[in-house]
């Protein structure tokens, strides 16, 4: 495979994975709700900081760390109770959001969170199927590019992190522009949702990270 060939079918590959529901999903939209398009673009920043990070890891080797199954369940488990508290932390803000259209543009201002960069750092870190993906979906691909020398991981990655700012980016116009048309109260039902949501998906990671440590 040459270096077009490997951003290309690494940028569809990383799609399949996009689309499918998860933390940063619901961590996206909601930023969104708060500060705009480029609120829910932040949060893929920091999610791509630290794909960066683990592409470096599996170049240096550490296949084997992600796979043990104590890695994963302490993974699980400690994810499991930041998603808790992040879910937490977005239903009691159902009683803050206020709602200003400032502009022609109607720009969407509520009260001020946790930076979007950690935000997406921390939905991403904390969902363990992450790096069983990356410990083999992921690592197979690297190595696959490596043919190409230095540059084949470097393509695959901006492949990859390319459908996470065309999926998400997408996520996040739609979002923005949907909120403008409906009422202020349908805007706390969607956080409390995606609350709710992140605590179920946290309670499901802490049972996975048990089942990991207990066998």
């Amino acid at each position: 495979m040459n270096i077009f060939s490997i951003f290309i079918t690494s940028l569809f590959i990383g799609l399949s994975g996009a689309v499918m529901p998860g933390p940063l999903l619901s961590v996206n939209i909601y930023n969104t709700i708060q500060k705009g398009i480029k609120g829910g673009l932040v949060i893929i920043i920091g999610h791509s900081i630290i794909e960066a990070i683990i592409v470096i890891l599996l170049l240096s080797g550490l296949k084997q760390l992600f796979l043990q199954e104590d890695v994963q369940g302490i993974i699980g488990i400690t994810g499991g109770f930041v998603l808790v508290w992040m879910g937490i932390n977005m239903l009691r803000s159902v009683k803050k959001i206020n709602i200003e259209f400032t502009n022609p543009t109607e720009k969407l201002h509520l009260s001020k969170q946790n930076s979007g960069i950690f935000q997406g750092i921390f939905a991403t870190l904390s969902n363990p199927y992450w790096y069983i993906w990356w410990a083999t979906v992921g690592l197979n691909y690297i190595l696959l590019s490596k043919e190409n020398g230095i540059y084949g991981p470097f393509a695959f990655y901006f492949g990859h992190i390319s459908s996470d700012f065309l999926w998400y980016g997408v996520i996040a116009v739609l979002t923005a522009k949907g909120i403008r048309k409906i009422k202020p109260t349908i805007y706390g039902s969607i956080v409390l949702i995606l609350g709710v949501f992140l605590i179920f998906m946290g309670i499901g990671f802490i049972i996975f990270g048990k089942n990991k440590l207990t066998g």
